[in-house]
Protein backbone atom coordinates (compact mmCIF):
# COMPACT_ATOMS: atom_id res chain seq x y z
CA UNK A 1 0.00 0.00 0.00
CA UNK A 2 1.32 3.43 -0.96
CA UNK A 3 2.20 5.71 2.00
CA UNK A 4 0.23 8.93 2.17
CA UNK A 5 2.28 12.09 1.69
CA UNK A 6 -0.10 14.55 3.37
CA UNK A 7 -2.37 13.94 6.32
CA UNK A 8 -5.52 15.72 7.41
CA UNK A 9 -5.00 17.26 10.86
CA UNK A 10 -8.14 19.40 11.11
CA UNK A 11 -10.89 16.82 11.10
CA UNK A 12 -14.52 17.91 10.97
CA UNK A 13 -17.19 16.31 13.15
CA UNK A 14 -19.84 18.01 10.98
CA UNK A 15 -19.05 17.70 7.24
CA UNK A 16 -18.36 21.01 5.53
CA UNK A 17 -20.83 20.23 2.72
CA UNK A 18 -23.64 20.21 5.28
CA UNK A 19 -22.55 23.56 6.74
CA UNK A 20 -22.18 25.42 3.42
CA UNK A 21 -25.93 26.00 2.86
CA UNK A 22 -25.83 28.18 5.99
CA UNK A 23 -23.00 30.44 4.79
CA UNK A 24 -23.71 34.15 4.88
CA UNK A 25 -20.79 34.88 2.54
CA UNK A 26 -18.55 32.66 0.38
CA UNK A 27 -16.77 30.33 2.81
CA UNK A 28 -18.08 32.04 5.96
CA UNK A 29 -20.78 31.30 8.52
CA UNK A 30 -22.27 33.08 11.47
CA UNK A 31 -21.34 31.47 14.77
CA UNK A 32 -22.12 31.99 18.43
CA UNK A 33 -19.31 31.34 20.88
CA UNK A 34 -21.07 29.79 23.88
CA UNK A 35 -17.99 30.37 26.05
CA UNK A 36 -18.20 34.14 25.74
CA UNK A 37 -20.33 36.17 28.13
CA UNK A 38 -22.40 37.85 26.94
CA UNK A 39 -23.00 35.62 23.94
CA UNK A 40 -21.95 37.21 20.70
CA UNK A 41 -22.49 36.46 17.05
CA UNK A 42 -19.45 36.58 14.79
CA UNK A 43 -18.35 35.37 11.35
CA UNK A 44 -15.89 32.53 10.94
CA UNK A 45 -14.55 30.52 8.00
CA UNK A 46 -16.60 27.41 7.34
CA UNK A 47 -13.39 25.37 7.24
CA UNK A 48 -12.60 26.45 10.80
CA UNK A 49 -15.85 25.46 12.49
CA UNK A 50 -17.10 22.09 13.71
CA UNK A 51 -13.59 20.63 13.60
CA UNK A 52 -10.76 19.64 15.91
CA UNK A 53 -7.11 18.78 15.44
CA UNK A 54 -6.63 14.99 15.22
CA UNK A 55 -10.23 14.33 16.24
CA UNK A 56 -10.23 10.73 14.98
CA UNK A 57 -6.60 9.90 15.72
CA UNK A 58 -4.99 7.62 18.30
CA UNK A 59 -1.34 7.49 19.30
CA UNK A 60 0.70 4.75 20.88
CA UNK A 61 2.63 5.14 24.14
CA UNK A 62 5.54 6.70 22.24
CA UNK A 63 3.36 9.34 20.56
CA UNK A 64 3.26 7.73 17.11
CA UNK A 65 0.00 7.76 15.20
CA UNK A 66 -1.85 4.45 14.87
CA UNK A 67 -3.32 4.01 11.37
CA UNK A 68 -3.17 7.73 10.81
CA UNK A 69 -6.16 9.24 8.95
CA UNK A 70 -7.83 5.83 8.61
CA UNK A 71 -11.17 7.04 10.02
CA UNK A 72 -10.88 10.43 8.30
CA UNK A 73 -10.35 8.70 4.94
CA UNK A 74 -13.35 6.41 5.48
CA UNK A 75 -15.55 9.38 6.42
CA UNK A 76 -14.29 11.26 3.38
CA UNK A 77 -15.46 8.48 1.05
CA UNK A 78 -18.85 8.38 2.78
CA UNK A 79 -19.17 12.18 2.58
CA UNK A 80 -18.36 12.15 -1.14
CA UNK A 81 -21.12 9.61 -1.67
CA UNK A 82 -23.81 11.63 0.09
CA UNK A 83 -22.78 15.25 -0.59
CA UNK A 84 -24.47 15.46 -4.01
CA UNK A 85 -27.71 14.01 -2.68
CA UNK A 86 -27.59 16.40 0.27
CA UNK A 87 -27.10 19.35 -2.07
CA UNK A 88 -30.07 18.20 -4.15
CA UNK A 89 -32.20 17.94 -1.03
CA UNK A 90 -31.27 21.48 0.07
CA UNK A 91 -32.07 22.82 -3.43
CA UNK A 92 -35.40 20.99 -3.34
CA UNK A 93 -36.31 22.37 0.09
CA UNK A 94 -35.55 25.90 -1.11
CA UNK A 95 -37.68 25.52 -4.24
CA UNK A 96 -41.34 26.45 -4.71
CA UNK A 97 -42.31 22.85 -5.37
CA UNK A 98 -40.58 21.33 -2.37
CA UNK A 99 -43.70 19.85 -0.76
CA UNK A 100 -44.94 17.94 -3.81
CA UNK A 101 -41.46 16.77 -4.86
CA UNK A 102 -40.57 15.75 -1.30
CA UNK A 103 -43.77 13.71 -0.96
CA UNK A 104 -43.06 12.03 -4.32
CA UNK A 105 -39.53 11.16 -3.15
CA UNK A 106 -40.87 9.59 0.02
CA UNK A 107 -43.47 7.54 -1.88
CA UNK A 108 -40.94 6.31 -4.44
CA UNK A 109 -38.16 5.79 -1.85
CA UNK A 110 -35.73 8.09 -3.69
Amino acid sequence: MKQKQQFTKRQHFIPQFSIRPFEVAKGKCLIIDLKKKPLEVSIKKTADIMQEIDLYESKDSEGNYINRNEIEDLYSKFENDISKKFKSLIELLLSNKSTSDFLRMIKTNE
